[in-house]
């Protein structure tokens, strides 16, 4: 059961880093109120750029929004005028839980250094995460390589004896397949632009996990087995 467990967060937390061209994570810290919970900036391999806020608790409160800035003394009025080097992401989803807001594509995530939740009606400074260094590549632009990576894909899935690759990727793909409790049953399997296809003829029905990695890029992939 312990070993399950584990398994079932590293392949949550590489769920989350394989999908992220970069990612840059900090607690919430208190401002004005109790704030907990963990703010994380990401952009993704299929180019989209998100802030996350997960296991988020605080108190409710009137007009409560979420910035993205450079510092945590930030004035805030009723306008819809931002303030000065900020972004604001808009309204908190909740005080508790998770939530998503999509950041411009624009943006460098690598040019601010804190998420802010303030009281935007009354100017109030609930609380902040102050982001970390960078996680992976670059968080400012995504590269022709890291999307033809991304495009990776097998087939048949359900499969019965084989699966096939296609890809825009020319480089070599180290294939590992693990099963659902996350013991290594395939490794040093490798398709590349000319050899596209692994034989599973070894691996008996049922749920599968195949990862992908070439340099330092990964991605990991549901598999089934009839």
């Amino acid at each position: 059961m312990k070993r399950l467990l584990l398994f079932s967060i590293s392949i949550f937390l590489i769920s989350i880093n394989i999908n992220s061209q970069c990612t840059r994570t900090g607690d919430f810290q208190n401002g004005g109120y109790t704030v907990t919970g963990v703010a994380t900036v990401e952009f993704t391999l299929g180019g989209s750029k998100q802030l996350k806020i997960t296991n988020l608790s605080t108190m409710t409160g009137p007009d409560l929004h979420v910035y993205l800035t450079n510092s945590t003394s930030i004035t805030t009025s009723a306008s819809n005028t931002p303030p000065v080097g900020t972004i604001d992401l808009g309204l908190l989803s909740s005080a508790t839980g998770d939530s998503d807001y999509t950041i411009p594509s624009d943006v460098n995530l690598n040019d601010y250094s804190y998420v802010v939740i303030q009281c935007k009606e009354f100017n109030a400074f609930w609380g902040f995460s102050e982001l970390g260094v960078q996680q992976g590549a670059n968080c400012a632009s995504l590269g022709v390589e890291d999307l033809d990576f991304q495009s990776t894909s097998f087939y048949p899935n359900p499969a019965i004896d084989k699966i096939s690759f296609e890809s825009l990727y020319l480089n070599d793909i180290e294939i590992k397949i693990y099963n659902s409790v996350g013991a290594l049953l395939m490794a040093n399997e490798y398709v590349n632009a000319t050899r596209k296809e692994i034989l599973l003829s070894n691996l008996k029905t049922g749920i599968y996990h195949v990862e992908l990695l070439s340099g330092n890029k990964r991605m990991i992939k549901k598999l089934v087995i009839q």
